[in-house]
């Protein structure tokens, strides 16, 4: 549990997304982050018993926890909560002080642990003489935000959403950070809006993958760029991470004023890398292909990893396939960026263009400007 009392400090770093992307959007960060801890099967042997530690980290963690012992011959089994001072002296006996409850098959309750505290949860099968148990354990937690972690996120993403407005020309749109229920994130078809959950947040900067986070914002922000921008395929999952990849390879070389030059530049391969094995980490090829079967849009998570494998084998190429559909969307700031330093893949006579018409036509939007009429 050590990790969790730095994980707003992993959201405060997408601030430096790839695209670093409205002031007068809007961004809203919960005052709680929600996440899953992965699920866990105890075997308890008769005799014994078995203590799991919930941390209370820096400001206080609620948990909500659910047992099922139903997979047991005989589903008969006690839970204690300790305060870490009393855990010793329940496991030796000294003493039953702690708070407990006998269950049979499934018991959920909740339980929050103060700030700086540590509590024991114990299952606790010492009664049994012969048959030990099988106790399935699902943890769901929410950390508390203080005034000033949940004050820096959202700084966060409101520099993120500006970022994206230098470079990119596109209605405004909102982002969140949020717990959903799972680690996943979304963008609205009705106005893309991007929430982005707190279970994802958790789930990559868990694995090591932080820079997935980067990469699946990317990909929706692929889905309401299409949107936003009328194009029919903005729905279409692998558009989106192929949009996201060339956004990300074409983005590269931009530089956001407002972003702190001490913080680390990471490659668009290197959040492509991650976004392989974070799905590569997920993937669960029959069940997701029962989802399909029964109507789900996404694809297999082992064809989205083929597909961003493929995508590092030719980034020159997805990046030139791209430019047409995201140059003209581009802002005189970022068409230049292209231009002095171009990408790989870089149509830097279609930049050049579009950045002459961009200066001709000023505030007219690009489809409706005429220049030089015969």
């Amino acid at each position: 549990m050590k990790s969790l009392k730095n994980v707003y400090m992993f959201a405060v770093t997408i601030v430096c997304l790839l695209i670093p992307v409205l002031a007068q959007a809007e961004v809203y960060v919960s005052e709680k982050l929600g996440f899953k801890l992965p699920s866990a099967l105890y075997q308890i042997a008769a005799g014994t018993m078995h203590p799991i530690e919930l941390s209370g980290g820096d400001t206080g963690i609620e948990y909500q926890i659910v047992m099922n012992s139903s997979g047991s011959t005989f589903a008969d089994i006690r839970l204690a909560v300790c305060n870490n001072s009393q855990h010793l002296n329940y496991i030796s006996g000294v003493t039953r002080a702690c708070s407990n409850k006998d269950f049979t098959g499934t018991i959920q309750f909740s339980h929050k642990v103060k700030a700086g505290e540590k509590d024991i949860l114990i299952i606790d099968n010492s009664s049994a003489l012969i048959t030990s148990k099988k106790v399935l354990v699902d943890i769901y937690a929410n950390i508390s935000l203080s005034t000033n972690q949940k004050q820096d996120i959202e700084v966060g993403l409101r520099k993120t959403l500006a970022g994206i407005h230098e470079f990119f020309d596109v209605d405004e749109f909102d982002l969140s950070l949020l717990p959903c229920g799972q680690s996943n994130a979304f963008s609205s078809t009705d106005d893309g809006d991007i929430t982005m959950c707190s279970e994802l947040l958790f789930d990559t900067e868990k694995k090591g993958l932080k820079n997935a986070f980067t990469g699946i914002f990317a990909h929706e922000l692929g889905h309401t760029l299409l949107n936003l921008w009328g194009d029919p395929h903005y729905d279409n999952e692998l558009a989106a991470d192929n949009f996201a990849a060339a956004v990300l390879l074409i983005s590269e070389n931009f530089e956001y004023q407002d972003l702190d030059e001490s913080e680390e530049d990471v490659s668009a391969e290197e959040v492509i890398g991650d976004m392989i094995k974070y799905f590569e980490s997920i993937g669960n090829t029959s069940r997701e292909a029962q989802a399909a079967l029964l109507g789900g849009q996404h694809p297999l998570s082992i064809q989205r990893v083929n597909n961003f494998k493929k995508i590092l084998l030719f980034p020159k190429k997805t990046a030139e396939k791209w430019t047409s559909e995201i140059y003209p969307h581009l802002t005189v700031v970022a068409l230049e960026s292209i231009t002095q330093q171009p990408h790989l893949g870089a149509n830097v006579e279609l930049a050049r263009t579009l950045l002459e018409r961009q200066k001709a036509c000023g505030s007219v939007p690009l489809d409706k400007c005429i220049i030089n009429p015969q």
